[in-house]
Parts: structure tokens; sequence; C-alpha cells
């Protein structure tokens, strides 16, 4: 299996964007986690970007998965990057 990072940027006024949806991605991210497709995400301290890695086969199966979050489809994650990573150390 391979690893990714997703780095991302949050909309502006998150905090309460987010609210009406955010059990949901928290759900989803709890799920993505239990299939073994998510190791870490979370935003950073201002609320400005997400980092997330994830896990699989491919960065076309994980930007479905990416796409699939109420996060993205409702606009609170604007714009995102998906880069194939080397777990080096």
């Amino acid at each position: 299996m391979k690893k990714f990072i997703m780095f991302g940027d949050y909309c502006d006024d998150v905090e309460v964007k987010r609210e009406p949806v955010r059990q949901a991605h928290l759900e989803h991210l709890r799920a993505l986690k239990s299939r073994g497709v998510l190791e870490k995400a979370g935003p950073t301290r201002d609320l400005k970007k997400i980092f997330a890695i994830f896990i699989g086969e491919s960065a076309e199966e994980i930007r479905l998965e990416i796409e699939q979050d109420v996060y993205w489809i409702h606009g609170i994650w604007t714009r995102y990057e998906l880069s194939e990573w080397i777990d080096a150390i």
C-alpha cells in the first residue's frame, strides 16, 4: 500500500460554516481510520489548513474518499493537494 499526504485549505468562517456538517465529517474520518485508509488528519491551530496521511492503492482512490467527505462537498475544504509520500523514517 502507498501513503499519500493531503494539504488543503479551509473556507473563511470555518467554525460557523462547518457546524451543520461537522458530525458527519468526523464520522466519515472515523470510518476511514477503522478501514485503514486514514492514518492521521487534523487542522492547523489557526484553522486555515488541513493535513492528512492516507493509505491506499492509488491517488485516484484517495481522491474519491476525500471528495466524498461533507467538508469537500459543502465547501468547508476549498482546495487540496494530494501527493504520494515516502515514509523514510
